[in-house]
């Protein structure tokens, strides 16, 4: 039997039932060819994926690219211009060896291309990162999504908490001057009914000393009479 075969049948005395056995190929398996990841600390302004895989494409072939924006903790969220904003980003290359050859053959030198191209004078910033894999770059950017949101949460809990704040001392400060408006309002009427009382007693009293004095006149006058 030829051991080359993909594939033979082989009776087992019953015709109803064959038993398939199946042969390795004598042909060597393809080895997996390891991808290696290139880290850019700088990429210029301007430079896309689309360009920058253009670029690298010349020295070897590229697989996946990520960039992204370098994040500067001591600036805030200060909005920049598009040529001060600084860039970082990953090249995974089909083959480790080529990676390794590139980032050795490229780092510090100049990008070169065309002498008007904004690229021209630029350095390259490129270096090999040793058993590190794509699927680790996923991680650590799942992982500082993750942080991101995380951060993004407790400041809205934060200003949610400040907004509450302000807003109990704004009602307690509101329901503080409705109080004392109506005190202050209770208080006035309070005073204008004194007043009224007053003037009224005032009014009764000179009523009551004219009725006093008219009697008082009378007996004299009658005293007088006698």
């Amino acid at each position: 039997m030829d051991t080359t075969e993909e594939q033979d049948e082989v009776s087992d005395g019953n015709e109803n039932s064959l038993t398939k056995i199946v042969f390795k190929s004598d042909s060597p398996t393809k080895k997996r060819v390891k991808t290696g990841v290139v880290y850019l600390s700088f990429i210029p302004p301007y430079m896309n994926a689309d360009i920058l895989r253009r670029m690298l494409s010349k020295y070897a072939q590229v697989g996946r690219i990520f960039i992204q924006v370098i994040q500067d903790p001591g600036e805030g969220k200060r909005r920049k211009s598009k040529e001060d904003t600084m860039h970082e980003g990953w090249v995974e290359f089909l083959k480790k060896r080529r990676a390794k050859e590139v980032a050795s053959i490229l780092n510090n030198t100049k990008m070169g291309g065309k002498k008007k191209s904004k690229f021209y004078d630029c350095l390259w910033n490129i270096k090999y990162l040793p058993r590190f894999k794509w699927v680790h770059l996923m991680e650590r950017l799942n992982y500082e999504r993750a942080i991101m949101k995380q951060k993004l949460r407790a400041e809205i809990s934060q200003a949610k908490r400040i907004a509450n704040h302000f807003k109990e001392a704004v009602e307690s400060q509101e329901y503080h001057n409705k109080r004392n408006r109506r005190k202050d309002e209770s208080m006035k009427v309070q005073e204008q009914e004194e007043t009224s009382c007053v003037q009224l007693n005032e009014r009764f009293k000179q009523k009551d000393t004219k009725e006093i004095k008219g009697k008082i006149m009378a007996e004299e006058k009658r005293e007088n009479f006698l």
